[in-house]
């Protein structure tokens, strides 16, 4: 930061001062990127949810890049709109170089080769939901621990593109097939024209799981030529690895997040566990493994402490509960 003869710079969102930032706070963000927290630590939203900075140079630039890059960096500070990560950026290349390299990014369709459109990322902590509308009018919940990336502004000649992580629920905005909606995941895509669906995609659940509520969506593994399958309402896909089966499915169940409630049926244990994790920030052990397969089952509302929840499972079967602060004891 000496080059700028500064200790902190501002950080702004939309055009508005959110808070300041040092270099040493930005390399812990980095080290951290994996943590979701760390985005409502820095009171933003920003891209490095789905980025990866790795050190790959040193001194391997040229002096008139590198002064390019400053000046240009210069300029953006003066008109005080720099985002964070090419604050992040510019601390690597006067470290010694770095490269960027964004996890699957959204590709971007442009006849009039200009700049790619400008991407938004909003994402919610364990504990809390959000609803995000587009720019076309399409409307999104997500749920805990999740988060989206999205154009500020869809491409009028390109279909629309959003990437997922976690949970969420679209009611999308119908138009012609010129212009279909595609929600992508690290493990499959899901096109769309126009209509009401949930998508659960969180990194540490074995399966990513779509289920239809109204319409018509079309779901295809990553990484895969296979032909997609295309869904009735009330049909759910499972996906493990790039085996997927369709199945009927009582909708009211997967969105009851949606609703503000807890809803499980013969579920095992430690999937129980997994959605609570998420919403109560907790921690969770078992005393032994085999419990983490007793299936259990009951409903109750996502308000109630986490305590009133563990009572309820407790009529349901077999296990009991130990509270030790944010940490759940299983046995």
């Amino acid at each position: 930061m000496r080059n700028f003869e500064v200790d902190t710079l501002p950080i702004y969102e939309h055009g508005f001062l959110v808070g300041e930032a040092c270099l040493s706070e930005l390399m812990e963000f980095v080290g951290k990127k994996d943590d979701p927290h760390n985005v409502y630590f820095h009171k933003i939203n920003f891209d490095l949810w789905t980025a990866v900075i790795l050190i790959r140079e040193k001194k391997e630039k040229q002096d008139a890049d590198l002064q390019k890059e400053r000046e240009r960096i210069k300029l953006l500070l003066k008109k005080r709109t720099i985002s964070v990560v090419s604050l992040v950026l510019v601390f690597f290349l006067l470290l010694g170089g770095a490269a960027l390299i964004y996890k699957r990014p959204i590709p971007v369709s442009r006849k009039n080769g200009s700049d790619q459109l400008i991407m938004k990322t909003v994402a919610t902590a364990k504990g809390k939901t959000s609803m995000i509308i587009l720019s076309d009018s399409s409307r999104v919940w997500l749920n805990a621990e999740s988060f989206i990336r999205f154009p500020v502004k869809f491409d009028p000649d390109a279909p629309r593109m959003v990437f997922l992580s976690g949970e969420g629920y679209f009611e999308v905005r119908k138009t012609n097939s010129a212009h279909p909606f595609i929600v992508t995941t690290d493990r499959q895509s899901v096109k769309v024209l126009g209509t009401h669906f949930n998508i659960n995609a969180y990194e540490d659940e074995l399966s990513t799981k779509t289920t239809l509520l109204e319409g018509s969506v079309k779901v295809t593994p990553a990484g895969t030529e296979r032909i997609g399958v295309v869904l009735k309402p009330n049909q759910m896909t499972t996906l493990v690895d790039t085996h997927m089966e369709v199945q009927s499915i009582d909708v009211e169940m997967v969105t009851a997040w949606k609703r503000g409630e807890f809803i499980f049926r013969n579920e095992p244990l430690e999937n129980i566990m997994r959605v609570l994790v998420r919403w109560y920030n907790l921690e969770v052990s078992y005393e032994n493994d085999e419990i983490r397969n007793l299936t259990l089952g009951g409903s109750i509302s996502r308000s109630e402490e986490v305590s009133e929840v563990l009572k309820m499972l407790e009529l349901t079967g077999d296990a009991h509960f130990k509270i030790e602060g944010r940490r759940i004891v299983i046995k």
